[in-house]
């Protein structure tokens, strides 16, 4: 196996960090653990990645000699504003050049379309084109250079596998395009449904069509599909009836032990008689936090002093239809909640290991299970989970004993947690658990599956 090599396409890379986090961070800890002999990672220029991705994580790079290929990117969409204000400019220099003439001429004939009205249309326009130059997602303008810079790699190197990883799927395209190209093995690995996103909302019929088309053929071409959940592996099975089940293959997330080395300190400011709860990640669409809310004001209505002991933090964005704090302003919590933004992610490790009970809210997705649960899991500290019980995340919490569970709608049952566990650390001064299947998630076991599978692969 040492005598392997392997390319991994993953848009995304340190030094992206923030909701970009747990997409690298799968790619790292693979790279990291897998004994193979060369290691080529294709991914995308720092300094061209979109602005909602944060540049905070900085790592040191190569994570294990790796070699890095760093494509550009050709963004046509920047490329037709440019020309269009160049060519705007060009005119609005014409009209003040010949603006003595036309103010002595005869009146223009009408045209009959308003300059609202052409604004309009431009607009309009303008979101086709988005439309167009966004599919499938905001990373299309990598494709063409990580494609040029993969086959050229895969024509000079002895490869042996593509690992292709997405979200973002333009990286499954690129992976897809060139194992069409070269006939280089194919792995790809889904880190979420595309097809199948709850948290995603159409963008049109047709729009879907083609997502379903380039889904199917990715899938129908890959000589492994890896999925990170089980309920995510029966969805696709349902889906692609035709092809041998065995294609597709669960491998999970985990934790890494590596990226705990640094951390000792208790990071917070808070009276060490509190209840501090931390969630890590970014709150958007069905992610929010309003049931722990309305759970301490429950709590508040019967025992303000006990609510005042409760402190819930968030870590990431917040990007949700209402805003948070006019919701905590209405309803007197000031005291309980508090955003810490984006942080890199060793500071985001501080803040976990200075909580009491670490959060996850994943509501209405059966097939999802968010990363962030395995640094928790690691951390052997109680762990809260607001989601359906029936779901992948559900599932794994119950079979494993991971922390306690409740529905979003079960306030009273959250408030009734909360209120145990004050006391418990009020009696006890710390809150401390032992997973016992904590280590079925280091990672290095994990990477010695994904071995195993290009092993069998390549033979």
């Amino acid at each position: 196996m040492d005598e392997r090599s392997i390319l991994f396409i993953a848009y995304l890379y340190p030094p992206v960090g923030g909701n970009g986090l747990p997409g690298v961070q799968r790619s790292v800890k693979f790279v990291r653990y897998l004994p193979l002999k060369k290691k080529y990672v294709l991914t995308l220029q720092p300094d061209l990645y979109p602005d909602f991705f944060s540049a905070i994580n900085k790592v040191p790079l190569p994570i294990n000699n790796e070699v890095i290929i760093r494509a550009g990117a050709i963004d046509i969409f920047k490329m037709l504003l440019k020309g269009r204000n160049f060519f705007t400019s060009l005119l609005s220099k014409k009209n003040r050049t010949h603006h003595t003439d036309i103010a002595h001429s005869e009146k223009p004939a009408e045209t009959g379309i308003s300059d609202s009205g052409k604004r309009n249309l431009f607009g309009t326009l303008k979101n086709i084109i988005s439309d167009i130059l966004t599919f499938p997602d905001y990373s299309l303008p990598w494709m063409i250079p990580a494609i040029w810079q993969g086959k050229a790699l895969l024509n000079q190197k002895d490869i042996d596998v593509i690992f292709a990883t997405g979200p973002p799927w333009t990286s499954l395209i690129t992976g897809w395009v060139l194992r069409r190209l070269t006939g280089v093995r194919l792995i790809i690995d889904f880190r979420d449904p595309w097809v199948s996103n709850p948290y995603v909302f159409s963008k049109g019929k047709l729009r879907e069509s083609a997502e379903k088309y380039l889904e199917q053929k990715i899938v129908t071409d890959a000589d492994i599909v890896l999925l990170n959940t089980e309920e995510l592996k029966k969805d696709f099975v349902n889906r692609y009836q035709f092809l041998p089940e065995n294609k597709f293959v669960v491998l999970i997330n985990g934790y890494d032990e590596f990226e705990f080395r640094d951390i000792h300190l208790r990071e917070t400011k808070e009276e060490e008689s509190d209840l501090l709860l931390t969630h890590a990640g970014s709150l958007y669409g069905l992610r929010d936090p309003k049931p722990i809310l309305e759970a301490i004001g429950k709590i508040r209505e019967r025992n303000i002093r006990m609510a005042e002991k409760i402190k819930f933090r968030q870590m990431g964005a917040t990007k949700l239809d209402y805003n948070v704090k006019d919701f905590v302003a209405k309803n007197l919590l000031y005291e309980n909640y508090g955003e810490l933004g984006s942080l890199p992610f060793t500071e985001c490790l501080r803040h976990m290991v200075g909580s009491d009970i670490l959060v996850i809210i994943q509501q209405d997705t059966k097939t999802q299970i968010p990363s962030k649960i395995y640094e928790y899991i690691y951390l052997n500290k109680p762990i809260l989970t607001i989601s359906s019980k029936d779901g992948a995340l559900g599932k794994m919490i119950e079979k494993y004993e991971f922390g306690d569970i409740f529905e979003p709608h079960d306030i009273e049952g959250l408030a009734g947690y909360l209120e145990q566990k004050v006391s418990d650390k009020e009696k006890s001064g710390t809150l401390k658990v032992n997973y016992e299947h904590r280590e079925a998630f280091d990672v290095r076991n994990i990477a010695n599956q994904l071995e195993k599978i290009i092993e069998d692969i390549c033979v």
